[in-house]
């Protein structure tokens, strides 16, 4: 693990792909203090509360739950896996390993980077926006504490890990029956956007065959991704079927049916990967 740890963060792609949140956290917090200590103008800001003010410092947390987060997360698998079959690098590190034991080193490699790089920005931004409370104002909201931040940050992050993980299963089989990084991006970018179609494709059919199509949306990984993703921001992810009946799950059910779709693209992935021929 600690040669595909090495090998994996110096890789160029890493950079745009995994490093792009601390790099973007550090643009983004710090240069509105540096231009505002430059020019001596200090812009208003609009009072908010403590909650408020906590949420918006774990707004890195939450790039996992955006389309093109889940797209950079598919693109960074696609390289870690799909990478190896355009480099002809396969066959150099199998016989060193199992293959099952491999590709399970490169899913925990992938998601470290990845969570070190998340955690890392969130840190950049809540550094740089006490700073500039500090130096630029306005200063920290009445009632904020290190529990209320801390709590909210947590609850942004245990979120993470339906997009995150999801991401990975799917984008890691596409990557190993496609063998090419291109297309492996294609289709992660084909089913984001499949997501927020949901809910005109619900409606459309829902007078058709409405326990048909809703039991079908339910079992979906779109619309539990979806639901998870809302059920961490505090809500959930209801769709409107015809004669104005809803369709809703409890989150603890998609969590149970994303996972059972997880183990099976993880199978899947294995499966196909052990049968590969790599010479």
């Amino acid at each position: 693990m600690k040669a595909e740890t090495l090998k994996l963060s110096r890789h160029p792609a890493t950079l745009f792909l995994v490093w792009i949140y601390p790099i973007f956290a550090a643009l983004a917090v710090g240069t509105p203090i540096v231009a505002a200590l430059v020019s001596g103008a200090h812009p208003p800001s609009p009072a908010i509360d403590a909650r408020q003010w906590a949420h918006q410092t774990a707004m890195m947390l939450e790039a996992p739950y955006s389309a093109f987060g889940r797209i950079l997360v598919a693109g960074f698998v696609a390289v870690v896996f799909a990478g190896e079959y355009g480099w002809n690098t396969w066959k150099l590190i199998i016989p060193a390993r199992s293959r099952t034991q491999l590709v399970a080193t490169k899913w925990l490699v992938v998601v470290g980077l990845l969570l070190t790089a998340l955690i890392a920005a969130d840190l950049i931004v809540l550094a740089g926006t006490m700073s500039r409370a500090a130096l630029i104002g306005p200063g920290l909201p009445s009632g904020l504490s290190a529990g209320l931040v801390l709590g909210v940050h947590l609850k942004v992050a245990a979120g993470i890990w339906a997009p995150l993980l999801s991401t990975l299963a799917f984008a890691s089989l596409a990557a190993v029956f496609t063998r090419s990084i291109l297309p492996t991006v294609l289709l992660a970018i084909g089913a984001v956007l499949i997501e927020p179609l949901l809910g005109f494709i619900a409606l459309a059919a829902s007078p058709y065959a409405p326990s048909l199509v809703g039991w079908v949306i339910k079992a979906t990984p779109f619309y539990n991704t979806a639901n998870l993703e809302a059920a961490a921001k505090g809500g959930g992810s209801t769709l409107m079927l015809a004669h104005g009946e809803r369709l809703s799950l409890d989150p603890h059910a998609s969590a149970a049916v994303l996972g059972v779709w997880m183990l099976l693209a993880a199978a899947a992935t294995l499966m196909r990967f052990e049968r590969d021929d790599l010479n």
